[in-house]
């Protein structure tokens, strides 16, 4: 496969947790040869406030503003979209809905969920698991997220693969390939620290068995950069490639299908 010419998982200093402004990532995009920028800042709902490293939300309308002056200055150059990484909250949908007519797109980044907020990325023992899927396939039937990224984040704290993780990979697939969503392989877990799962010692996300699910529902599949930083934006798949070989994923070219507005 090609290199993928488009990224749309970017965050910048706006999130607290990144570095950099909307400038040097578009600057560092088109160096690194890309058509195509999105920009994908982590939406702080209304109830959580300042709890979170993320953009508060009284803060979006300047940075749509902002993001949308950059698409014309550099339109000659680059495309840019806006958009945002959001977790799937019932009890904050509005917020979204509020939100939603800004974006071209929108990522689904279940880092935390479930009745109680919890975080998955601290601890996602099988029950944990389970609820991860339900609240991706709940998501998708908003019909309010456009990509699923890093899929397989439940891996993220655990260190086996089971029947609850199958069971769990196959409702993420199946809901995503219902929607037609595509599902993001997360190139910033590629470049994170390894650890033993079933004594092989290998990255947490991206997670072969979960692609191998993956490819046989024929889920559409895009790389994401999940730059934290503009230099981010020149890492390789290199790290993913003995990940997925062999696997026969559908890599897409046409984002149309991750757009909800042009």
């Amino acid at each position: 496969m090609k290199k993928q010419n488009f990224n749309l998982h970017t965050h910048t200093y706006r999130c607290g947790h990144a570095i950099g402004k909307d400038i040097d990532y578009i600057e560092t995009a088109i160096k690194a040869g890309f058509n195509i920028l999105g920009f994908s800042e982590h939406i702080q709902y209304r109830i959580n406030n300042g709890k979170y490293n993320r953009i508060n939300f009284e803060d979006f309308k300047s940075y749509f503003e902002i993001i949308n002056k950059l698409k014309n200055k550099y339109s000659d150059k680059i495309t840019i979209y806006c958009g945002l990484e959001a977790e799937y909250f019932p009890n904050a949908i509005d917020d979204l809905l509020e939100l939603e007519p800004n974006c071209n797109f929108i990522l689904l980044g279940q880092h935390q969920g479930g009745l109680n907020n919890k975080k998955y990325c601290l601890k996602c023992d099988d029950r944990d698991v389970l609820q991860y899927a339900e609240d991706i396939e709940n998501a998708l039937e908003t019909g309010l997220y456009s990509i699923v990224a890093h899929p397989d984040f439940f891996m993220n704290t655990r260190n086996k693969w089971n029947k609850e993780c199958i069971r769990a990979s196959e409702q993420i697939c199946l809901a995503a390939k219902k929607h037609n969503i595509p599902l993001e392989l997360n190139i910033k877990g590629s470049y994170g620290n390894k650890k033993f799962i079933e004594n092989s010692m290998c990255f947490p996300y991206p997670f072969r068995e979960f692609w191998e699910i993956a490819a046989t529902v024929e889920n559409d599949v895009i790389y994401g950069w999940d730059a934290h930083k503009p230099d981010d934006l020149f890492r390789k798949t290199n790290n993913i490639d003995p990940i997925i070989k062999d696997l026969n994923l559908h890599f897409i070219n046409d984002i149309k299908n991750c757009l909800i507005h042009e």
